[in-house]
């Protein structure tokens, strides 16, 4: 049986007749279907088609079960083509289509259907699904033959989604000829239901020329991606809707959808005022020409997605967001849509960046030697920082983290997106702690002391992180990219900016260190601070790491001295400050050290002001 919500149909197309009709099917019932004129009083076992002659007046028997549509070809009837082949008996699935000479059945289910409808209906809206169909008239082959020959050429320019559409249009418009109108249109939803839509040209010239399709057959189309939609203005209107006729010289007209993500919806249109057998030719193009186009856009993206991944995404998430059929993932691409959505989430951020080698880039090219030999330099230097780059994201990757982008000597890496962990934090300070041990094993020929080579800055928070999308019009056409953006993130590149005034390898914000376990990794409370550009003031720890490998290698007792002197730095007692710093256990070289005592020195020959709440400002990143 069909759906309760639902009513079953079948469309008869007759090119010579040109009006499409609808009979309605009973479920459960045996029905035979030939040519004929209808009965004066209609019987439910029964469709009297007003066909061509070709078509046998005891054609077919037709059977609903649930929603498929069982066809039998009746004993002396002619052949049946289904599929591309002549069939005895088959089963149709909705929307699909069998055709006796040039008539056409096309099964339909129609679930926003309530109540009992007319037996037999005149169609002027119907739809067939796109794909590569039998062009069995020598016209429809000839015109899809040449559109195969042509589509390459177009699909190879490697053009965004709206400039690959335009193009197909143009192509379209060349093969058709002058007496059809053919354009492509991005979509965009204007009521919040989707029932209405508006459309945007992407083919200036072709849109001057033509009037835009119905914004409601727009609609339409679009709920049902995968069909082809036609529309006969030659037919009673009675039964549907009114659909705005574009041109009074519009016979019918042809809406393919290509809908590639909730946001990226496109129309191929087609206006003709030829006559409908020479619709029926269109349609066949349009099917076919659709069908590879959007296969080809299906595929291009999935492409760029999968490169997208692999190249900043570790091993792990990679696998969970390339799953095969995972929840939430995409048919088209195997990735998964739901994991990369813009969404807002709590993740950990960290800001890497290189040191010296933007200086001894400068370096190089200021060198007295031949061009060749500077061009010969500049290369190996390069090729050694995508050296160190690599180890950093391997370090990333290796924490379950990802690498959201490279700037130049820099990268910026996120722990808890687009998959989400606990332990966020605590695998960001793993990760550069190991990144630092790695960098300082390195033998670089560049990066001030042998210690400091490298600046990290690491918070905690809120952010949003998703793909973006970058172009002029603010839709998703143009560069895309997986990206994270807040003011967690602004605070990691802060924070990097910070080491070296302090002179320590990391820096992580309070966010951090209260996420991590007490004392495990090891970090030090260095000061409150404000940096260049933000409203709000940051608590800074140190990642205590070895002397060896650039950190302060200060012990626990050292770090239980030192902030106790924040504390009276804090609270305005400088004196105390002092002498907490010149404590036994702090090292005369800690680095650390001689920032705090920096600032008590400054502070104080002017004394301690009114209002002060021990927050240090900085102008400069």
């Amino acid at each position: 049986m069909a759906p309760s919500n639902a009513s079953a149909f079948l469309v008869v197309s007759d090119a010579g007749a040109g009006v499409p009709r609808r009979y309605s099917i009973t479920p459960g019932l045996s029905v035979t279907v030939g040519r004929g004129a209808p009965a004066p009083s209609p019987t439910p076992d029964v469709i009297r088609v007003p066909a061509e002659r070709a078509v046998s007046r005891r054609q077919v028997v037709i059977q609903l079960e649930a929603d498929r549509l069982r066809v039998a070809r009746l004993p002396g009837a002619q052949p049946v083509i289904f599929r591309g082949a002549a069939c005895e008996e088959f089963v149709m699935e909705p929307g699909d289509v069998f055709k006796v000479a040039e008539t056409r059945f096309c099964f339909l289910i129609d679930r926003s259907t309530h109540g009992a409808a007319d037996r037999e209906q005149p169609l002027n809206t119907y739809s067939v699904p796109q794909g590569l169909t039998l062009a069995e008239r020598p016209q429809a082959a000839q015109l899809c033959l040449r559109a195969l020959v042509e589509m390459p050429a177009v699909l190879k320019l490697d053009l965004d989604t709206g400039q690959t559409l335009a193009k197909i249009a143009e192509m379209l418009g060349r093969i058709l000829g002058s007496a059809m109108q053919v354009s492509a249109w991005r979509a965009t939803e204007s009521s919040a239901d989707g029932s209405r839509v508006d459309l945007v040209p992407l083919n200036a010239d072709a849109a001057a020329r033509a009037e835009p399709p119905s914004r409601r057959l727009a609609a339409i189309a679009l709920a049902q991606p995968d069909s082809v939609h036609v529309h006969d203005w030659g037919a009673s209107e009675t039964s549907t809707p009114a659909i705005t006729r574009p041109d009074p010289q519009v016979r019918w007209s042809i809406l393919a959808p290509t809908v590639l993500a909730r946001t990226e919806r496109y129309l191929l249109y087609i206006a003709g005022t030829s006559p409908v057998r020479t619709r029926s030719d269109v349609q066949e193009l349009q099917q076919l020409v659709s069908a590879v186009t959007r296969h080809y856009l299906l595929a291009a993206r999935a492409q760029r997605l999968r490169g997208q991944v692999g190249q900043f995404f570790s091993p792990a998430v990679r696998a969970l967001l390339l799953q095969p059929g995972s929840s939430g993932s995409s048919t088209a691409t195997g990735i998964s849509a739901s994991a990369l959505e813009r969404r807002k989430c709590d993740a950990t951020v960290m800001f890497f960046d290189l040191r010296g080698f933007s200086r001894a880039g400068e370096v190089v090219e200021d060198q007295d030697v031949p061009d060749e030999e500077v061009d010969r330099r500049l290369l190996a230097h390069h090729a050694l920082l995508e050296r160190v780059l690599g180890t950093v994201a391997n370090e990333i990757f290796e924490t379950g983290g990802i690498v959201v982008d490279f700037q130049g000597d820099a990268a910026l890496a996120c722990w808890g997106a687009p998959i989400s962990v606990t332990d966020h934090a605590e695998r960001a300070a793993r990760a550069a702690r190991a990144i630092v041990e790695r960098i300082s094993d390195m033998a670089l020929p560049f990066g001030g002391s042998e210690q400091l080579r490298c600046g990290i800055g690491i918070t905690s928070g809120p952010l949003v992180a998703g793909r973006f999308h970058a172009s002029p019009d603010g839709t998703s056409e143009g560069l895309v990219k997986y990206s994270v953006m807040g003011t967690t993130v602004n605070q990691a590149s802060r924070l990097e900016g910070l080491t070296k005034k302090i002179g320590v390898p990391v820096l992580m914000s309070g966010s951090v260190h209260r996420l991590l376990e007490p004392g495990e990794p090891p970090r030090r409370y260095v000061a409150r601070v404000l940096p260049a550009g933000m409203k709000r003031p940051v608590d800074i720890y140190e990642l205590v790491l070895p002397a060896e490998i650039g950190g302060t290698g200060v012990t626990p007792e050292g770090i239980s001295q030192y902030e106790t002197a924040l504390a009276h730095f804090i609270a305005g007692r400088l004196d105390e400050a002092r002498r907490s710093l010149r404590h036994a256990c702090l090292r005369g070289d800690d680095r650390v050290v001689e920032f705090l005592e920096r600032h008590v020195i400054d502070l104080r020959p002017r004394g301690v002001p009114a209002d002060f709440d021990g927050v240090l400002a900085f102008d400069a990143k």
